[in-house]
C-alpha cells in the first residue's frame, strides 16, 4: 500500500511539474476588404496545468500573451503551453484575456471585437508544439451603421407553445403570441407544432417522441432564407452574418422535425443544423402591378429550435427585427433595443 501511495504521489509530482512547451503563432489582421490593419491588439491564452483547478483563482488558471500588428498587419506571438490548446482573439488592448471582447478603435477606425478561435497543437518536437508558427488570419469588421431594432432571445425552456396542432401567430414587434394566447396583433410568423409520443423513455427519463414544426407566413411574399455559417457560435466576430438581408429568395414555408428513439439517448435532429441562421421578410405589401412596396426585414441568429421534455415543449430563437419598412440593414445597436422590460436571459448583446 505504501509503495502504491508513493507511486501515485510521484506521478502527481511529475504531472504538476511538467515543463511547458512553446507555441508560436503568426497572426495576419485584415479588414473586410482584405486590407491589412496595423496597431491591432491580439492575444492568446492557454490553461495552466493545476493539481486542483477549482482552488486556483481565475487569474492564475491561464497564461496570457499579447502583441500588436505591425504595418503589414502581422503580429507574432509565443506562449508556453502545457496542453497545446491555445485560444486567440483580437479584442483591443484591454489587458485581459483574449476571449473577452468589445469594440476596438484602431487608427481612428472603430471595429467590432473578434473572439478568434482555438488551435489544438498535435505533437511536440524538442520543446516546440507542432505545427510550429502557423499563420492565422483574423478579419475585423467595421462598425458602420448600428440601428435600434426589436431583438429578443427566446429560450426554448421558457417559451412553450400555447397549443399543439393549431396555427399560432407570433408578433415579432410585440414579442408575443396573438390572441387568445397573448397581446400580439400581427401574425408575422405562423407556427404549427405536432407531436406523437412513443412508448418507452430514454436513459435520461425523457419520453420518446416524434415532433414536427411548420413555419408559414401571412403574406404571399413573406418568407425565410437559410444562411449557413460554419464559424462556431463563440468564435469569430461578434457581428455575425451579412450586413443586409437579401432582397429576394425567400421561401414561404419552413419545416423541421425532431425525435428521440431507442437508438440514442439524446435528441436526434433533422433540419436543425447548428450552423444554420436565417433572414426573413414579413409584413410585405405589393402594389397593383405586383411590385413589393413595403416590407420589414430581420434575422434569426443561430438555429430556429424546438423540442419536448416530458409533456413540456418549447420554441427557441434569437431574432432581430428592423422596425423601418424596406430597410434591410441588419447591424443592431445593442444599446438601443426597442424592447423594454425584457426578462433575464432575453437580452441580446451581440449586434
Amino acid at each position: 500500500m505504501k509503495i502504491y501511495v508513493c507511486m501515485i504521489t510521484l506521478l502527481s509530482l511529475v504531472v504538476s511539474t511538467a515543463v511547458a512547451q512553446t507555441a508560436k503563432i503568426t497572426f495576419y489582421i485584415v479588414d473586410e476588404d482584405g486590407q491589412s490593419i496595423s496597431n491591432a491588439s491580439v492575444g492568446t491564452s492557454t490553461p495552466i496545468r493545476q493539481r486542483d483547478m477549482f482552488n486556483v483563482s481565475p487569474a492564475k488558471r491561464n497564461r496570457l500573451s499579447r502583441g500588436v500588428s505591425d504595418t503589414n498587419g502581422i503580429a507574432v506571438l509565443t506562449i508556453e503551453s502545457d496542453y497545446g490548446s491555445v485560444a486567440y482573439g483580437a479584442d483591443g488592448d484591454r489587458g485581459d484575456a483574449p476571449n473577452t471582447f468589445g469594440i476596438m478603435k484602431i487608427n481612428g477606425v472603430i471595429y467590432y471585437g473578434d473572439r478568434g478561435g482555438r488551435i489544438e497543437f498535435t505533437n511536440q518536437v524538442s520543446d516546440r508544439w507542432q505545427p510550429w508558427n502557423p499563420t492565422i488570419e483574423l478579419s475585423l469588421r467595421r462598425i458602420l451603421n448600428p440601428i435600434p431594432m426589436y431583438v429578443k432571445d427566446m429560450r426554448m425552456d421558457v417559451n412553450p407553445f400555447p397549443a399543439l396542432d393549431e396555427n399560432l401567430g407570433y408578433d415579432l414587434e410585440k414579442g408575443d403570441w396573438l390572441s387568445p394566447y397573448g397581446i400580439g396583433q400581427i401574425a408575422d410568423f405562423i407556427f404549427q407544432v405536432h407531436c406523437d409520443w412513443s412508448e418507452g423513455k430514454s436513459p435520461y427519463g425523457e419520453q420518446y417522441y416524434h415532433a414536427t414544426l411548420e413555419l408559414t407566413f401571412s403574406n404571399e411574399d413573406d418568407g425565410i432564407i437559410e444562411f449557413r455559417d460554419s464559424q462556431p457560435e463563440l468564435e469569430g466576430s461578434i457581428f455575425r452574418l451579412s450586413r443586409f438581408a437579401p432582397e429576394s429568395g425567400y421561401t414561404n414555408r419552413w419545416f423541421a422535425e425532431r425525435f428521440t428513439n431507442k437508438e440514442g439517448s439524446t435528441l436526434a435532429t433533422i433540419s436543425q443544423r447548428k450552423d444554420l441562421n436565417y433572414f426573413f421578410r414579413v409584413r410585405t405589401k405589393k402594389d397593383e402591378t405586383g411590385k413589393i412596396v413595403s416590407a420589414h426585414y430581420g434575422k434569426i441568429r443561430g438555429p430556429l429550435d424546438f423540442g419536448f421534455r416530458g409533456k413540456r415543449n418549447g420554441l427557441g430563437m434569437t431574432y432581430y427585427l428592423n422596425p423601418t419598412p424596406n430597410d434591410r440593414n441588419m447591424e443592431f445597436d445593442p444599446n438601443r433595443n426597442l424592447f423594454t422590460g425584457l426578462k433575464v436571459g432575453e437580452e441580446v448583446h451581440d449586434p
